[in-house]
């Protein structure tokens, strides 16, 4: 890409991709367990162990990159990517996708995406659930998306800003081991998380130490990514394995469509008074998202939704 619009173009492939890929490991996660152990039990940790890998190798690719790009050309450091995608399709090839839905039972796509914004939108039990990843998704986003403008604002040497990514990126692994040692489906777990999304967002609104920021960011995206997994549990315990990957990649779609007035929003405050005015946004948000959690039920057994009346909006038999 040497124009903005050849960039453009390959923006917009990229978005298809994530679209695409949103929701769908998760769920092909959780069909396996089910495929295999028959329940869901042990998704947190599994996953969990999937984010430990993708977080190191997030880590060990932005640095790569960085050296790559500073000794050679941005150029030469994307086509160093092409292996890593071929090498990608040959694991795929070879893994073994989980079939509790039989091919000649799948229902019309049509019928599916109809079922799974019925789902989304309009099925009651879920929505709780629905509402709080939506939220704490959107600022999970936000910490990602504006973190770097904290240490812009309080003119942090450019040193920090490495490490700061660092800390982001890190978030997700360092969840993946939390998560294997406590239980997200507990009231008492979930309301010691509302507390720490709180008690993390509060600094980047009355601190100007960037080493604060840091850690206040560092430490309210293990959280957030820790609470996902076991939202992400109590979702797919609810829905048929039909719809699951629609289902998971509807509320990715939600989420976006929530993130892009809260983005306006917090660019405008930002941008015409400072930026602890967006700040108040993201503790704002994080008051939201304990509240939203605080209040979810505990979860077992017999608080899970019938699939069945789910699996009724398909022609597939639910999982």
């Amino acid at each position: 890409s040497n124009t903005v619009t050849t960039y453009l173009a390959a923006a917009f492939m990229l978005g298809v991709f994530f679209a695409l890929q949103s929701g769908t490991v998760d769920s092909i996660i959780y069909d396996t367990l089910v495929e295999e152990t028959g329940s869901g039990d042990g998704f947190e940790q599994a996953l969990g162990r999937l984010r430990v890998w993708q977080s190191a190798a997030l880590v060990a690719s932005a640095l790569t990159g960085g050296a790559l790009a500073s000794f050679t050309s941005p150029r030469f450091t994307y086509f160093a990517t092409i292996p890593f995608v071929l090498a990608s399709i040959v694991a795929l090839r070879r893994f073994h996708e989980p079939q509790l839905t039989a091919p000649g039972d799948r229902a019309p796509i049509r019928d599916q995406i109809a079922a799974t914004y019925r789902t989304l939108l309009t099925h009651r039990p879920l929505r709780p659930v629905i509402g709080a990843m939506v939220i704490t998704s959107v600022l999970s986003q936000a910490v990602f998306e504006f973190g770097p403008i904290w240490l812009l604002a309080v003119a942090a040497p450019a040193y920090l800003f490495g490490p700061q990514w660092a800390a982001l990126m890190a978030s997700s692994g360092i969840a993946g081991v939390i998560v294997g040692r406590i239980n997200l489906q507990r009231s008492g777990h979930l309301r010691i998380a509302s507390a720490l999304i709180v008690g993390s967002a509060v600094p980047l609104v009355v601190s100007d130490n960037a080493i604060v920021l840091i850690a206040a960011q560092g430490c309210l995206a293990v959280v957030l990514v820790t609470v996902s997994i076991g939202l992400t549990r109590r979702l797919h315990d609810n829905i048929p394995s039909a719809i699951r990957a629609g289902v998971s990649s509807g509320i990715g779609t939600l989420t976006w469509i929530t993130f892009l007035p809260f983005a306006i929003a917090f660019g405008y405050l930002a941008n015409h008074f400072d930026i602890r005015a967006g700040g108040w946004m993201i503790v704002a948000t994080s008051l939201l998202a304990s509240i939203t959690l605080i209040h979810l039920t505990p979860a077992s057994s017999s608080d899970k939704t019938d699939q069945s009346t789910i699996g009724a909006y398909v022609t597939a038999p639910s999982a």
